[in-house]
C-alpha cells in the first residue's frame, strides 16, 4: 500500500513564521515616537507580548503600536498597548496574547512605541514572530 503521509503543524503560529524575537529598548526623557521593530522586507510582525516598565515615579502612559503615526491615537486602528506606569504604584504592565492570535501589522509596517510624559526611564519590551 503506498500513501502520503502528510505532517500535522503543532505550533500554534501560522505556517511559516519566524521563531519568536524579542526586543528591549528604554527611552529615557522623551516623548518622541521610536521605531521598535521594523520586519524583514514583505513580512508583517505579530504579537505575542507587549510590556511597559517604569523606574520613575512620575506617571507615564506608555504606548506600542503599529505604524508611524505621532502617538497611539494618530490611528487607533493601530493601537497594540498601552499602559499608565509609576515606580510607585504600577511599575510595568503587560498584555500578552495566543501565539499565533495576537495583532498584526501590516506588511512592512514597523512597531513604534512613546510616552506621553518626559520621565526618567521607561522601558519596553515586545516579544513577535514575523509572518
Amino acid at each position: 500500500m503506498s500513501g502520503i503521509i502528510g505532517l500535522i503543524n503543532v505550533s500554534a503560529a501560522t505556517v511559516g513564521a519566524s521563531e519568536v524575537t524579542s526586543k528591549w529598548y528604554e527611552n529615557v526623557s522623551s516623548t518622541s515616537r521610536v521605531t521598535l521593530i521594523t520586519p524583514t522586507s514583505g513580512k508583517k510582525v505579530r504579537i505575542i507580548s507587549a510590556e511597559v516598565l517604569s523606574t520613575s515615579s512620575n506617571l507615564a502612559a506608555l504606548e506600542v503600536y503599529f505604524g508611524t503615526g505621532a502617538n497611539i491615537t494618530t490611528t487607533a486602528a493601530n493601537a497594540i498597548y498601552e499602559a499608565t506606569t509609576d515606580a510607585d504604584h504600577t511599575p510595568s504592565s503587560i498584555g500578552v496574547w495566543p501565539d499565533g492570535g495576537g495583532p498584526v501589522g501590516a506588511v512592512d509596517e514597523v512597531v513604534s512605541i512613546r510616552a506621553n510624559a518626559s520621565v526618567n526611564s521607561n522601558r519596553f519590551i515586545v516579544h513577535y514572530r514575523e509572518e
